[in-house]
């Protein structure tokens, strides 16, 4: 599933509003400290500016690019950013006291103290901000390689990288020429599956000239759930949900199987972090009921964490209610024979490492609550697709990987439908890419309806 990208009025809205709210926190402050509150009351010049300041900020968002290339400015270039922002806003208040002729009302000193101040308070929180999102910028920058035939240069990496999206190329596939990058692989499938087993991959830039060639690794790709990038000049006849995009300094056209737009996702993640502090409470209330439980039918932690593979390869660590005994991942080599999952999933009828309890708990999926602090994380949400072993994703095919290019989720199309009933891999694929192709809001909130009438009457799972 691609995130479509913000279009340029929205982008750094984030600063814009982080901006307001200094400005306006700033005044207020001022004000406290510096109006009595007998003048404030008298005078509503004060009480139009505290109004004035964020529509001000907000005109000058829309009609001027104040935030270009913000996130790669220098502190000094930032700093007489801060001070070129300032003298706007000031000017713009000084404009709006005189034709309101209320000029005379307005504290001097006020003023001067406000632009003054306002500078280094601009610029505090801005180099602020941005040192908290480089710090988050390795789960959200774009793992991109680079699949092309030509000879590629440091121009063509520097203008992949280029720009505000801050896009992380982690790897050239070139069939042909050499590059000056630390990651520089023959373009072979085998090799750039290995290399997925290891590493994730979220989007390709695909530079190829040979239309064979390109049909041929523009299909591979799209199947195994990645989204393409392609040079504008080549041919993007017949691939789905084709946009034309700017990637650094190249205008490209994308295709991806699914795609998802940012007020979507806004909500659906709003609606993970709901449903995930509501899930929490209920997780505490089981933990007080089976906690006792598990210790009692089989010594040893209440919780249980696996290394999980989520959305296009990464790892991150599940978390359970152990219903298992302790030495069940060592007993799972003696139990594959028994098997009953067809392809790259495991599940054993009657499993006898399941003690009594657990049983009950996986029944009614009340072992996967803890889950809920995955999707406050971020690592999960609601609704998705079954996170694979570690070992499964290595075996999975190029196609079966699509099944991650979206978070895996608490439940989805496969949970619902009857899990115990649907042994065939393939089948479980094809439900998890049908869902992912079709993506909606109204889908998720229909499948967490019938979500909790499978819990409360365990049908389909054991």
């Amino acid at each position: 599933m691609y995130e479509l990208q913000k279009n340029r009025w929205l982008k750094h809205i984030d600063f814009a509003i982080a901006d307001i709210l200094t400005l306006e926190c700033l005044y207020l402050v001022l004000v406290n400290f510096m109006i009595s509150k007998r003048e404030w009351n008298r005078l509503g010049v004060h009480k139009q500016v505290a109004v004035a300041i964020p529509i001000i900020s907000i005109l000058l968002y829309t009609a001027y690019d104040f935030h270009k290339n913000i996130l790669r400015r220098s502190a000094m270039m930032e700093l007489a950013a801060a001070f070129n922002y300032a003298c706007f806003v000031s000017g713009s208040i000084l404009v709006y006291l005189y034709l309101s002729k209320d000029a005379w009302k307005f504290s001097r000193r006020l003023f001067i103290v406000f632009f003054i101040l306002s500078v280094p308070c601009l610029f505090a929180v801005r180099m602020l901000y941005k040192r908290i999102l480089v710090r988050v910028a390795a789960r959200r920058t774009p793992a991109l390689i680079l699949v092309t035939d030509r000879a590629v240069t440091e121009e063509t990496v520097g203008a992949i990288e280029t720009g505000d999206m801050r896009c992380h190329l982690s790897a050239i596939f070139c069939a042909g020429g050499q590059a000056p990058f630390p990651e520089v692989f023959p373009l072979e499938e085998t090799l750039l599956e290995n290399y997925r087993n290891t590493q994730p991959i979220d989007e390709v830039i695909l530079d190829l000239t040979d239309e064979a060639l390109y049909r041929k690794w523009a299909a591979f790709l799209l199947d195994s759930g990645l989204t393409i990038h392609i040079r504008i000049d080549e041919l993007s006849k017949g691939l789905p949900n084709t946009m034309i995009e700017q990637l650094g300094d190249m205008t490209v056209v994308s295709a991806s199987n699914s795609v998802a737009y940012p007020g979507q996702l806004i909500l659906k993640r709003l609606m993970d972090i709901a449903g995930s502090l509501v899930g929490l409470f209920f997780t505490f209330i089981a933990f007080l009921i089976f906690g006792p439980v598990i210790k009692i039918q089989s010594p040893g932690p209440v919780f249980y964490s696996q290394i999980r593979v989520g959305r296009n390869g990464r790892q991150f660590r599940i978390y359970k209610f152990r219903s298992m005994y302790p030495d069940a991942d060592a007993r799972k080599k003696e139990l594959m024979e028994n098997n009953k999952m067809s392809g790259q999933m495991f599940k054993v009828e009657d499993d006898p490492r399941i003690f009594p309890v657990g049983r009950f708990m996986r029944k009614h999926s009340i072992d996967e609550m803890p889950q809920f602090l995955n999707v406050l994380k971020g690592d999960m949400s609601l609704v998705g697709t079954r996170p694979p072993t570690l070992d499964e994703w290595e075996r999975y095919s190029p196609h079966h990987r699509a099944r991650l290019s979206a978070k895996p989720g608490l439940t989805g199309m496969w949970q619902v439908s009857g899990r115990n009933d649907i042994t065939d891999f393939e089948e479980v694929v094809r439900m998890d890419t049908e869902y992912i192709n079709n993506w909606s809001l109204l889908t998720d909130v229909k499948l967490l309806f019938k979500t909790v009438a499978v819990i409360f009457t365990g049908k389909g799972a054991s």
